[in-house]
Formats: C-alpha cells, sequence, structure tokens
C-alpha cells in the first residue's frame, strides 16, 4: 500500500471523530462560503478523496448525486453509513473506474495535500470531467503551510521555504481530540502547472474568509489570513 494510503489507514478513526465533532474543525466556518462557490444544483457529481463523507453531503444538499471515491476502506464505511452519496468507490486518486468525461462536476476537496503524487491525481479528476464541466479544487493555502498560528493570542509566526516541495507531519491534541497530518507542503505553481499539464484551464482562484458569526472564528488569527484557496477549472 502507497505510504500516503496507509497513515491515513492508520489513523482513520481519529479523523472521524476529529472532523465529527461539533464546531472543532476549520470547515464548518468555510461551508457557507464554499456552499456559494459550488451554488445549488441538479446531475451527478463526484467527489476524490471523499474520508468520511462530510464534503459529499454538503454537495448532496445543495441538490447533487455524489458519487464518494475513496482508498479507505473506513472512511468509505463511515461515508456510507452516514448516507453521504449515491454511490462508493473504494479506489486511489489516481486510477478510478470511471469512463472518461462522465462526471460535470470533480470536486477535490484538500485531499491533494495528502497525496504523494501530485500529478496523476490531477490528470485522473481531468479525465473525469466533462467538457464544460467545473472541477473544484481545495487546499491549504500555500502560504498558510508556512505559518504558526497562536490561538491565546490571535497571533502567527513564519518559518521555511515557501519554494520548497516539502513532507510535513504534524501532530496535534486539540480540547481532548488527537489527530496526526501527514502529507506534502507546496507552492502555489505546483498545482497549477499539474492542472494544466493535465489538459486543464485555470478559470480563478478564491481565497474564502471564515463566516463571521462562527464560534470558530472567534479569536482565530485566520480572521485576516488566508487558510484555504479553492480553485475552480475546466478541462481545455
Amino acid at each position: 500500500m502507497q505510504e500516503d494510503i496507509a497513515h491515513w489507514e492508520r489513523i482513520a478513526s481519529d479523523w472521524i471523530r476529529w472532523v465529527r465533532t461539533p464546531g472543532h474543525d476549520a470547515f464548518w466556518a468555510y461551508r457557507p462560503a464554499f456552499e456559494a462557490l459550488i451554488g445549488a444544483g441538479t446531475g451527478p457529481a463526484l467527489e476524490i478523496g471523499a474520508g468520511e463523507g462530510r464534503i459529499a453531503r454538503v454537495l448532496g444538499s445543495l441538490g447533487y448525486a455524489v458519487t464518494l471515491v475513496e482508498p479507505v476502506r473506513a472512511f468509505l464505511t463511515a461515508a456510507q453509513d452516514s448516507d453521504s452519496g449515491v454511490r462508493y468507490i473504494q479506489a486511489p486518486a489516481h486510477a478510478i473506474p470511471l469512463p472518461d468525461a462522465s462526471m460535470p462536476l470533480v470536486v477535490l476537496y484538500n485531499m491533494l495535500m495528502d497525496v504523494d503524487a501530485l500529478a496523476p491525481a490531477m490528470a485522473e479528476a481531468v479525465r473525469l470531467l466533462t467538457p464544460g464541466g467545473r472541477l473544484i479544487i481545495g487546499i491549504i493555502h500555500p502560504l498558510a503551510d508556512l505559518l504558526t498560528t497562536h490561538r491565546d493570542t490571535g497571533s502567527w509566526t513564519a518559518g521555511g521555504r515557501y519554494f520548497d516541495d516539502r513532507a510535513f507531519e504534524n501532530a496535534l491534541v486539540r480540547d481532548g481530540l488527537a489527530m496526526h497530518f501527514r502529507g506534502r507542503a507546496r507552492p502555489l505553481a505546483a498545482y497549477t502547472e499539474a492542472l494544466i499539464g493535465a489538459g486543464g484551464t485555470l478559470q480563478r482562484l478564491v481565497e474564502p474568509e471564515p463566516a463571521a458569526d462562527d464560534p470558530w472564528t472567534q479569536n482565530s488569527p485566520w480572521q485576516g489570513l488566508p487558510l484555504f484557496l479553492w480553485i475552480e477549472a475546466s478541462k481545455a
């Protein structure tokens, strides 16, 4: 098994607790902005690297019939138990058993940082996208990877080289929940070059702000700094 997948197999139960604890994970403060980016719709959608299904459930609430692709069996089972979509496929991001140009909406939300091989995963997403379809990519903002934030003071410190493609590991314990993150921090150009190399066309970049009234946002340094970067693309 690839090491990136093996890591998530090992910590699957920790991640499920982390993201399903109300108000614990940052995503919920950004959900309104994400829903506005996607917009209401109908028809099929594909989420690659779907985890336990939280993004797929948001897509479903907007009207889409979501196929979830996820290599980790524990995540896929949790997603299915939560009725997160209409179809569930266990497969890695670079080898998905679906036909070319079969999905008008393809979403990769905060998973490309977790794959060791970026280009094959990006190529597979573009392969599956229909002409005229939308590819939505979410990543931790490449600048945010350099920052260590301090929620108690609302401050941050910086370190490292932005331009390096570098492995990272980060073990956190917050409010009694433990999480061990592993992945790669890459400059923005690495993602756009992989997209263009796969035959994709960049449409726009979005640096979302968290909802001001969300409890997570209070006293957070991310009120004035970009934590996430969202990329909207199409097929060239």
